[in-house]
């Protein structure tokens, strides 16, 4: 009988005549990827117009990097519950709703007339978004075979351009538009592209539950997230425990997180949102702490060198844009090759490379940056960091879901674990990072302040010359020493924020070393690059 090689195994003729073809689920794969891109988009985006929606809405720096975190904890919050939706409404249907959501909040997004109904909109627009990527590999990888499924992987990475090549349009229309325009791109993707593909996809998951959902453990996960979240936003502005309201976020956390896990794990409840025993598989743990890396990691793409740029580079936000898609090309690079090499590299060793990538490149950025660092110098280490997240998500995903691979029961909501871990990595690493650079600029900027005395010589000198600079331009003289004392005051700042940066970037670098070392006491697994049986057609395998 005739066989064909596919990798490390070999599928006879017969065998062939069964494998499942990608036509027949083609829409759903481009609407699932549409969507995602869009998503990817909007979340990266936002980082880049921080500056301008804060102007927009006259609110400080803290205060906006609420429409970054909210998103956030509503994505994460909302992940561990995709796989009850999807039973409760059906695949297609949930993805559909979630899709005119997500529109419907991009419009929201755009004509909000204050920061609160924005923040409202982020919320919304998170919850919406968390149904995409988390359904979308669970599709894939349920539902297709190698190597149909190397090619819907493909055209999944391939949406991802949309971020890629977004940025700089995004850029572009914050400088010489508005950052209202922002969110037009992803409503147009979807509502022309994600949805209309949908129309034309058939159910693959069939509702099997209707009961009513767990409210209260709905509460408690929300309530124990968003304390956890402003505690460590405001923690440090507000003396941790010397604060009343801190201390009273403090004891929300330690009974609601605790409250929710018991509550799902009670055997009396048949409402429950999730299961804790997907948690007990061996792998699963390892994976789900490597996913909560893995989210620390990605926050760098939406978070912090998109305000490393706008702050202390100076790029304006069309040339934030193109610098961070060096980093979105970057990743999708790392995605591909990833896929490409499954099954003839360990995934292990990627995991490794992925983690000694990451820490190169935040060593790199730690000891390159200056006040006067050019613009070129920054191309390697934002290419490493984007490599770095591209190579290490996929094999952090087959170790998760090797452990549970076998159980149908639990499969898709341990998979809803894995995102849900990541999303909340990126959360908790947004309030920290907006921790640490709020503090270390605080130290910094005291320290250099105290060296600036009228007492040293060089300090006066330099005064006079920045005074007799500014008298030379037309400013009158009488104001020109006040003037130069807040230009120092300025420069101060500037490098207070270096010096933070710096600070963050070489903490950042544990991250990676942390992921590679975890990685080396994982198992030697190969992902085969063969075709399985063909997936049986009953309820239970679905």
């Amino acid at each position: 009988m005739k066989t064909i090689p596919t990798g490390s195994r070999e599928i006879s003729g017969a065998a062939t005549s069964a494998l499942p073809s990608l036509r027949p689920h083609l829409p759903l794969v481009l609407a699932l990827a549409l969507a995602t891109g869009a998503e990817a988009f909007t979340s990266s985006a936002v980082g880049i117009a921080l500056p301008r929606i804060a102007a927009g809405f006259a609110a400080s720096p803290d205060e906006i990097s609420w429409a970054v975190t909210l998103y956030l904890a509503s994505y994460a919050v909302f992940l561990p519950l995709t796989a009850w939706f999807s039973d409760v409404l059906g695949q297609r249907r949930y993805v559909g709703f979630s899709m005119l959501a997500y529109l419907l909040t991009s419009v929201g997004c755009m004509a909000s007339p204050t920061l609160p109904v924005f923040l409202a909109m982020r919320v919304l627009q998170g919850a919406a978004g968390a149904a995409f990527l988390a359904r979308a590999i669970f599709t894939f990888t349920k539902e297709l075979r190698p190597p149909v499924l190397w090619k819907a992987f493909y055209i999944f990475i391939g949406a991802f351009s949309l971020r890629a090549f977004g940025l700089p349009l995004g850029g572009y229309l914050v400088d010489n538009l508005s950052w209202r325009a922002l969110f037009a791109l992803p409503a147009i993707v979807i509502g022309c592209g994600a949805l209309p593909a949908l129309f034309y996809s058939t159910e693959i998951w069939p509702r099997r539950r209707r009961t009513a959902p767990d409210l209260i453990g709905l509460a408690l996960l929300a309530g124990g997230l968003g304390a956890l979240l402003v505690l460590l936003m405001r923690g440090q502005r507000d003396d941790w425990l010397g604060s009343p309201a801190i201390v009273a976020l403090l004891t929300t956390v330690l009974l609601a997180v605790p409250l929710f896990f018991w509550r799902q794990h009670r055997p009396g409840n048949d409402r429950r949102l999730i299961t804790i025993a997907s948690l007990r598989y061996r792998g699963m743990g390892v994976g789900v702490t490597l996913s909560f890396l893995a989210g620390v990691m990605m926050i760098g793409g939406v978070y912090v060198l998109p305000q490393f740029l706008l702050r202390v580079v100076g790029c304006d936000a069309y040339r934030t844009g193109w610098l961070m898609s060096i980093d979105a090309f970057a990743m999708m690079a790392g995605l591909a090759f990833t896929v490409w090499t499954l099954g003839r590299i360990l995934t292990r060793s990627l995991l490794t490379l992925a983690g000694m990538l990451f820490s190169a490149s935040m060593m790199l950025l730690a000891f390159r940056i200056t006040s006067a660092t050019p613009v070129e110098a920054l191309y390697l280490p934002m290419a490493l960091h984007g490599l770095g997240i591209g190579l290490a998500l996929p094999p952090i995903g087959i170790f998760s879901f090797r452990a549970i691979g076998a159980n149908q029961h639990h499969n898709s909501e341990g998979r809803a674990w894995h995102y849900t871990a990541r999303q909340l990595g990126s959360a908790v690493a947004i309030a920290g990072v907006v921790m640490i650079l709020d503090t270390r600029t605080t130290i910094h900027s005291s320290q250099l302040a105290e060296n600036l005395t009228g007492v040293s010589p060089l300090v006066r000198q330099t005064l006079i010359a920045i005074g007799r600079g500014l008298a030379s331009h037309g400013l009158p003289p009488a104001f020109a020493p006040q003037a130069a004392t807040a230009v120092l005051g300025r420069i101060v700042a500037r490098e207070s924020a270096v010096l933070a940066f710096h600070d963050l970037f070489l903490l950042t670098t544990v991250v990676g070393v942390v992921v590679s070392v975890l990685s080396l006491g994982l198992p030697r697994l190969r992902r085969a690059r063969a075709a399985v049986a063909p997936r049986s057609a009953s309820p239970s395998s679905q």
